[in-house]
C-alpha cells in the first residue's frame, strides 16, 4: 500500500516456502524486502513519513519475524538481517535522523525465540544489535 508518488517498494522471494511481506508507506518512502530460501516467515513495514529507508533481509530465515515502523518524522534508516530459526526483530523510530539495524544469525527454538528491539525517539540516535549462537537470547535498546 503506498500512498505517494515518490515511494519505491521492492519485493524478492526466491526458493521461499509460506514467507509473507507487507509495505505500507506513507510519504516519500524506500521498503525492500529479500526472503530468500526462506520458510514460514515474515516481513512488514510501515512508513508514514518522508524520506525513510527500510530494508528486510531474510536469507535461510526459518520462522522468522521482522517489523519495522518508522512514524512522525524523517530521515530514518531501519534495517534488519536474519538467518537462522525462530528469530524475532521489530525496530519502532519516531523523531528525525535516526538509524537502527539488527542482525540475527542465531537458531532459535520454538519455546525460546532469539528476541531483539530497538525503539528509539527523538532524533540522532544509532543502534545495532547483533545476535547469534543458540537460543533464548533477548536484547532491547530504548533511546529517547
Amino acid at each position: 500500500n503506498q500512498n505517494n508518488a515518490n515511494n519505491l517498494a521492492s519485493v524478492a522471494q526466491v526458493d521461499s516456502n509460506t514467507v509473507s511481506a507487507v509495505i505500507n508507506q506513507n510519504g516519500s518512502d524506500t521498503a525492500t524486502v529479500s526472503q530468500i530460501a526462506s520458510s514460514f516467515s515474515t516481513a512488514t513495514i510501515d512508513q508514514t513519513a518522508d524520506f525513510n529507508s527500510a530494508a528486510v533481509n531474510q536469507n535461510a530465515a526459518l520462522y522468522s519475524t521482522a517489523m519495522i515502523t518508522q512514524s512522525g518524522g524523517r530521515l530514518y534508516n531501519g534495517t534488519v538481517n536474519q538467518s537462522g530459526e525462530y528469530n524475532d526483530a521489530t525496530i519502532l523510530q519516531n523523531g528525525s535522523s535516526l538509524t537502527a539495524t539488527i542482525n540475527q544469525a542465531g537458531v532459535g527454538t520454538s519455546a525460546l525465540h532469539n528476541v531483539a528491539l530497538v525503539d528509539q525517539a527523538n532524533s540522532g540516535h544509532v543502534a545495532t544489535v547483533s545476535q547469534s549462537g543458540g537460543a533464548g537470547n533477548y536484547a532491547k535498546v530504548v533511546q529517547r
